[in-house]
């Protein structure tokens, strides 16, 4: 199975521009091998739930063989447009300051009230620059669509790249941040119960969530599943630690 990834933030963070990059290690190619540069110089890994658990979950699934390719899709201005990392392709959409800040604010404002504190609420141009963001984010998306077999979305930034994808392929949603329908109020809820509903599946990451979600009047399909971390990253307890 072949999937794309939607995210706000990519996998790696470059600490050069993509000029800059260029002066360096003239000629490259397209994508651009990531092996080859300087880790730590060139670039980093993006901190967050992006490289803790999407990134090590892609591994995973790809070394079990239960899908054979990804393409990653997430903002990066003045990034490479595109990169290979590790058996990855990671496809970059530049976004103007001038739309990222009002994207922005929405988003921040959108985050406040799904955690239960006091926002700004609704306003027509931060909206605007939500929707400009995630149709961005769909025009590269739309490339895809004949290529992949579903697509992976993260979390409540790219809200609406399930309508917009429709009907053309299988798009789930992977909400990460807690879902307390009672924490929005009620325009904000239609907003994004029917953004939610535009997807072909949604998965959240507790059982009050899953609960929550269904209280909300939600009708689609929804599953509850804990993210993920890989085992070998955590090494197991020293039995002198457990002493004392």
């Amino acid at each position: 199975m072949k999937i794309c990834v939607n995210s706000q933030t990519p996998p790696l963070k470059f600490k050069l521009g993509f000029s800059e990059l260029l002066e360096k290690y003239a000629p490259v190619d397209d994508p651009l091998d990531a092996s080859l540069l300087e880790e730590g110089v060139d670039y980093e890994r993006s901190p967050g739930g992006v490289t803790s658990m999407i990134y090590p979950l892609l591994r995973a699934m790809l070394e079990k063989k239960i899908i054979s390719e990804v393409r990653w899709v997430a903002t990066g201005v003045n990034y490479p447009p595109r990169v290979k990392f590790d058996d990855i392709i990671i496809e970059h959409v530049e976004i103007e300051e001038s739309v990222t800040r009002r994207y922005t604010e929405f988003k921040e404002s959108l985050w406040l009230e799904i955690h239960g504190l006091p926002s700004k609420g609704f306003w027509v141009e931060g909206y605007t620059g939500f929707v400009e963001y995630n149709l961005r984010h769909y025009k590269q998306l739309s490339k895809h669509i004949d290529l992949v077999d579903a697509f992976y979305v993260q979390d409540f930034q790219q809200l609406l790249v399930g309508q917009l994808i429709g009907p053309s392929a299988p798009a789930i949603l992977r909400w990460h941040v807690p879902f307390k329908a009672e924490n929005l109020n009620p325009r904000i809820r239609r907003f994004v119960l029917k953004a939610v509903e535009g997807f072909d599946g949604i998965v959240v990451s507790t059982r009050r969530d899953l609960e929550s979600l269904v209280r909300s009047g939600y009708h689609g399909k929804a599953f509850q599943v804990y993210p993920y971390v890989d085992p070998a990253e955590w090494k197991g307890v020293q039995k002198a630690s457990l002493k004392g």
